[in-house]
């Protein structure tokens, strides 16, 4: 009888350890290519003392995809269109709450995301369970990022906010305030609407 408790509990244990194992790995040459059918999505979780320990759960479409400790990537492969990408936190540490992101995916692209622990968290903590966390929302951020931020080590955040302006971008500015600029020589907008959202858009 002895025997079969420890049985059970060593299966129960086995079990539980898997359920808290990352999926992620330590280094981005480790994931595999990119598919041409697929959309490619990638993760890095940032390093942080808070909730060092603790696994940032991926879903996509309410389905877990993943998991990752710090500095680990994550690969993932998922059908192109519109979907919900999740980070969580692992409600079998007691870390409760949300980030959602809506996307719209292309077939063979590749999107690159850091994930972190959100400014604040570490009081969600200590004011104590489910409510306490809630009340500084989801426990990991989720930051969309170009492929040489990504790979580039351990860029601090402020430097991925920073956008660059590429060509398709200035293509697709120029374009908005020609057609903006129509609707001013048409007289459906004034001079000072048409400045107003050409404003907009340059500084956009």
């Amino acid at each position: 009888m002895k025997k079969i408790k420890k049985n059970i509990l060593l299966c129960f244990l086995l079990v539980f350890i898997q359920s808290c194992s990352s999926t992620g790995v330590k280094n981005f040459s480790q994931l595999s290519n990119p598919s041409s059918t697929e959309a490619n999505i990638y993760f890095k979780r940032l390093s942080g003392f808070v909730l060092s320990g603790t696994r940032a759960i991926i879903k996509v479409n309410e389905q877990t995809l993943g998991s990752l400790y710090n500095n680990d990537f994550l690969k993932i492969e998922v059908p192109p269109g519109n979907l919900m990408l999740t980070v969580a936190g692992d409600p079998l540490a007691g870390v409760f709450g949300r980030t959602d992101i809506n996307l719209n995916l292309k077939a063979g692209e590749s999107y690159y995301f850091l994930t972190g622990v959100r400014s604040g968290k570490g009081l969600g903590i200590v004011l104590g369970g489910v409510i306490g966390q809630a009340a500084t929302g989801g426990p990991f951020t989720i930051q969309q990022v170009t492929k040489n931020s990504f790979t580039g080590g351990n860029d601090i955040i402020e430097k991925v906010n920073t956008t660059t302006t590429t060509s398709s971008d200035v293509k697709d500015k120029v374009s908005e305030i020609k057609a903006l600029h129509q609707l001013y020589e048409d007289k459906i907008l004034t001079k000072e609407e048409f400045e107003k959202e050409k404003r907009k858009i340059l500084n956009r």
